[in-house]
């Protein structure tokens, strides 16, 4: 049995004539059997089964989840054509995209009353006369065109609600970013248990503001989990999905799924299966997964850059990216090994730093798209930065400038710190059980001035010794800390 021809060719442009989707084949063979082909959301094929006693002319539509889903360039697909006896025939797809799109928008969330920088990320931006940004119809205060993938705006005063980010450039809009405009929110002291009372390790902590959700993933020596909690709900009861021996997770850059990174074990197969699975945030159901049999690596710590990358460790020493609108893994050439450090990045997607326990954080440069080794500090596995990746703090202690400068230090007592996104504030778990508040704006003898009264916290969220996550809302209402005890909901003053 045969497909002619055996590879289908369609180009998409800004402009998209009818004839552009659709494309024939005939399938031929001998004896005469029944064959069929798959339901696809990629390619509709009429018809999708026949018989090779005939000559079959079989029309393949491709359909907008394709072309609307992924970024311009190559993709390429295949599709099995199956026959009722004898071996599958492979029809090969080739779609190459080169139209002009808004992707992203970061940070995808903005607070109601306030304006605010993002920066928008897409593909072609250049290809003609950009005259104005909007969001929602309104016009940005002002913008900039940094290249053909990259614009830096200021959004206006919005109230609540979604704001589609798109280009006046004469074209029509075309965009899949949207700038979530919410209200401060109320947070309430809260401590969220875990279903389990054996969990060895917080691996990962999301907070996602359009929702008011908190992710935290937990594992234990038997089974691992992400637990969803409500927080405008209460919060105290979470939902789980199971997760394999999970090993990081966080939230795409236009916040529409929370990514988990697995490793399953595998009868007959010593190395087992590393995948990532998109959740739907609001169901927990997996949308898609990339798993990769036969591969021993495990995912550390990962984060979201604004082009759309899922920067992450692994336990291999190696650093690499999943490209949420191409999906698959990438290795950076040069790579640099790094050894047990988390990732994280700043709010607009701008900076990613990767720690490492041994030798000098990495950092990666969204608009570049490249990585590079930092000679300061000369080692650091914990790593955060703050809106704009104009401070960074490394070990939970050490805060730099954009330039990597050495500004000052938390007090050698702090078990857990993160940056505000003004990066005006760090907020410290002490070994005392309380959270302090640092004024990075005074340091004196290479010390940060603290903002008193301390805020005293009732439970601790995780045995001495073991490691914390924290982070700290995007509305700088709260601090968040998840441990091997519990996860903890610390409202700021």
């Amino acid at each position: 049995m045969t497909a002619s021809p055996s590879r289908l060719n369609y180009q998409i442009g800004d402009t998209i004539a009818s004839g552009d989707l659709v494309r024939t084949f005939d399938v031929t063979g001998y004896p005469a059997q029944d064959w069929s082909l798959p339901t696809s959301p990629w390619i509709a094929f009429d018809p999708p089964r026949g018989n090779t006693g005939a000559t079959t002319r079989v029309t393949a539509t491709l359909l907008p989840e394709v072309y609307d889903s992924y970024e311009s360039g190559a993709h390429f697909l295949n599709f099995s054509l199956v026959p009722t006896r004898g071996v599958a025939t492979y029809l090969g797809v080739t779609v190459d995209i080169s139209r002009i799109r808004v992707d992203y928008v970061a940070p995808y969330v903005a607070l109601a009353g306030t304006q605010n920088d993002v920066i928008i990320r897409g593909t072609n931006l250049r290809r003609y006369p950009i005259t104005g940004v909007r969001f929602g119809g309104i016009d940005a205060v002002s913008y900039t065109v940094v290249n053909d993938t990259e614009i830096r705006a200021r959004h206006p005063v919005l109230t609540e609600g979604n704001y589609e980010v798109s280009l006046v450039n004469g074209q029509p809009a075309r965009t899949r970013a949207a700038l979530r405009v919410v209200a401060p929110d109320n947070y309430s002291s809260a401590v969220l248990d875990y279903p389990s009372s054996t969990v060895d390790a917080a691996v990962c902590l999301a907070h996602d503001p359009e929702r008011d959700l908190l992710f935290v993933g937990v594992r234990d020596a038997d089974s691992s989990q992400v637990l969803r909690y409500s927080l405008s709900g209460g919060g105290s009861v979470p939902t789980a999905v199971s997760a394999p021996n999970i090993g990081a997770c966080a939230l795409t850059t236009d916040g529409r799924r929370i990514v988990v990174a697995t490793h399953e074990a595998l009868v007959g197969n010593t190395n087992g299966m590393f995948a990532f699975s998109e959740l739907d945030p609001t169901t927990l159901n997996s949308e898609l997964s990339m798993p990769t049999r036969g591969s021993a690596m495990e995912a550390i710590a990962m984060a979201a850059a604004n082009n759309g990358q899922l920067i992450f460790s692994t336990s291999l020493d190696s650093v690499q990216s999943y490209p949420q609108l191409r999906p698959g893994f990438r290795t950076f050439t040069p790579s640099y090994p790094v050894h047990a450090g988390n990732v994280a990045a700043s709010r607009d997607g701008s900076v990613v730093l990767v720690g490492s326990a041994n030798s000098g954080p990495l950092k990666y440069d969204a608009s570049t798209d490249q990585l590079t080794r930092l000679t300061s500090p000369a080692s650091a596995a914990a790593v955060d930065l703050d809106r704009t990746g104009e401070r960074a703090l490394f070990d939970h202690r050490h805060v730099y400038s954009r330039d990597f400068q050495l500004l000052g230090s938390l007090p050698q007592t702090t078990r857990a710190a993160a940056l505000s996104p003004s990066g005006q504030r760090a907020y410290a778990y002490d070994q005392n059980g309380t959270v302090r508040t640092f004024n990075l704006t005074a340091v004196s003898g290479g010390a940060f001035t603290e903002v008193l009264p301390a805020i005293t916290v009732g439970q601790r969220p995780g045995a001495d010794a073991t490691k914390l996550q924290i982070l700290v809302s995007h509305d700088e209402q709260a601090v968040f800390i998840a441990g091997n005890e519990r996860a903890l909901v610390i409202p700021l003053p």
